[in-house]
């Protein structure tokens, strides 16, 4: 309280010391517990820093295989297989290699009809294209066997092997696409070399002109030794007389337009002179001979 004279009391003057040394021992103590908490939570910090380091070592001492066999209560035992027998362990084959076993059978079936086919496949002595489409495409084995019948064995393999080959062009009504892959066809064998004799008739000759291909008739008098039956571009297949050597009479009438006829020996390119020759003088001693055997 103040005097009269504007005084402080002694009691104001103690109350007002003793309030500014509660004042200054409370900020002490506040700041005493805040040192120690950023203390406390330092040591926390560094205790969990330490953990961290001390787990990454030991993961590093297990990684290593260091680690004390002590510290460590467990046996491992290593699983045992049983091994499948019976059914179970087809059943068990089947599940883990089935495609390889798929894959593995279907080459073995290629590969072993492949080996047969080359062992047991004749080679043709003579080549024939076919061209035309009517009855006579139905009984062409005949004609096969007919042709062996005249035909030499060329290639000294023991056996007579005609091949006909048929190549319908120019059918009405006819499939295009079928069309374009009989003409690819045709092109193909004609660029061979291994087919020198084709069968046609006028419906052929308009879809595939022979112009330049076949022996011409002035050609084919100078070059044969046989005349008979010389047409424009070949030698006429007497149908009568065809039919009887097929024993068609009476099965299948046979056109008057068809003929048989060799091409012109011109050197096909990719193929040897000498080889092509070779085909061409047996397929011209074979279309003698059947012209002899069909006109005497």
């Amino acid at each position: 309280m103040k005097l009269e004279n504007g005084l402080v009391s002694d009691d104001d003057l103690k109350f007002e010391r003793e309030k500014q040394e509660r004042e200054k021992s409370l900020a002490e103590l506040e700041k005493q517990a805040a040192e120690e908490q950023e203390k406390k939570l330092r040591e926390e910090t560094q205790e969990r820093f330490r953990k961290t380091e001390r787990d990454h070592v030991e993961l590093m001492k297990l990684k290593q295989g260091l680690l004390a066999a002590d510290n460590a209560d467990l046996k491992y035992e290593a699983s045992v297989y049983a091994k499948p027998t019976g059914k179970k362990a087809i059943e068990n084959f089947f599940y883990h290699y089935k495609w390889h076993f798929i894959a593995i059978t279907f080459m073995t079936v290629f590969v072993t009809l492949f080996i047969v086919d080359m062992l047991t496949k004749v080679d043709p002595d003579i080549r024939v294209i076919y061209l035309p489409c009517n009855e006579l495409n139905n009984h062409l084995d005949k004609l096969e066997d007919y042709f062996e019948e005249i035909a030499d064995d060329i290639n000294g393999d023991g056996k007579v092997y005609v091949e006909i080959i048929a190549i319908p062009v120019g059918v009405e009504n006819y499939n295009p696409l079928n069309d374009v892959a009989n003409q690819t066809k045709l092109a193909a064998e004609s660029q061979s070399g291994a087919t020198m004799i084709y069968i046609s008739d006028e419906k052929s000759d308009d879809a595939f002109s022979p112009k330049g291909i076949y022996m011409t008739a002035e050609r084919l008098e100078e070059v044969f030794t046989v005349n008979e039956g010389i047409v424009d571009q070949g030698f006429s297949l007497q149908f009568d007389i065809l039919e009887e050597k097929l024993s068609l009479s009476g099965v299948a009438e046979l056109p008057d337009d068809m003929y048989i006829a060799i091409c012109e020996p011109v050197k096909v390119p990719g193929v040897s002179e000498k080889k092509f020759m070779e085909t061409w003088n047996a397929s011209k001693d074979f279309l003698e001979n059947l012209v002899t055997d069909l006109y005497n």
